[in-house]
């Protein structure tokens, strides 16, 4: 399987993660001697089930290491642009019906063993979209006070993760409600208001539980989708603010240590 690894994005002056950035880009930011975005690369690079890499975002000149690289694209603007752009790169040597993985850069925790529990995930069932989404008891007790967005539903809390896989050729269809949904990825409500009004209610009211809340996604983006509940929560643990950025780097002191 092929990967997109999703590097964009860059942090105004006022940002308190600015000054930690090489010249604004956030997945450039040192954590524990290295870019955030190359311990990503890290675990694809280990992956046995990473064939090869997009790289889409990093400024040119960016010294990363990654041996599994088939190409490296500019920012084209935003998260679903850069998806879309990935996705017909690897195109060249994949059909549009075989899947990928996405993965944003500034999850450092990341590591090969969660990436091939991915894989296997997809492998069970044959759909356009897998999203993972991790309980908050789940997240709490890996990362305490990481101040994730959690979507309340039936049963359960979940917050997005950051490794996701899509059939590739999602990218040669248009999606503009796919753009909006990922515009308000921050705020669930929004996005269950971009579904409609009474979905919006029913989560409001707890009605509405994850399978349910998939299938409402699905049917208004008009393909088949798929939460996988994931037992790993370093999937989800993204560097958005600063108190984000030293809990990941005290913890992967820890975890060089040994302490973990």
């Amino acid at each position: 399987m092929d990967a997109i690894l999703l590097a964009g994005g860059t942090c105004r002056t006022d940002d308190p993660l600015f000054p930690l950035t090489v010249d604004g880009h956030k997945s450039l930011i040192s954590l524990g001697g290295k870019p955030v975005a190359q311990w990503t690369l890290d675990a694809m690079n280990a992956s046995d089930c990473v064939e090869r890499v997009v790289i889409v975002g990093l400024p040119e000149g960016a010294a990363v290491d990654c041996p599994k690289c088939a190409a490296r694209l500019a920012d084209h603007g935003g998260v679903l642009e850069n998806m879309v752009a990935g996705a017909k790169a690897l195109m060249q040597w994949r059909s549009p019906q075989e899947n990928c993985i996405s993965v944003s850069a500034d999850i450092p925790g990341i590591r090969p063993e969660i990436i091939e529990w991915l894989a296997e995930r997809m492998g069970e069932s044959e759909e356009d979209l897998y999203y993972t989404v991790v309980q908050r008891p789940v997240m709490e007790a890996r990362y305490p006070g990481s101040r994730r967005t959690y979507l309340r539903l039936k049963g359960a809390e979940v917050c997005g993760g950051d490794l996701n896989g899509f059939r590739l050729g999602l990218a040669l269809d248009d999606q503009p409600m796919a753009a909006r949904l990922i515009a308000t990825r921050k705020n669930p409500l929004k996005q269950a208001a971009l579904i409609g009004l009474d979905t919006l209610a029913l989560v409001l009211l707890g009605r509405l539980d994850l399978e349910g809340a998939v299938r409402r996604v699905a049917q208004r983006m008009g393909m088949r989708g798929r939460a996988i509940v994931s037992p790993y929560a370093e999937l989800a643990m993204d560097i958005d603010k600063y108190g984000q950025y030293e809990l990941m780097r005290q913890d992967l002191l820890r975890l060089e240590t040994g302490e973990i």
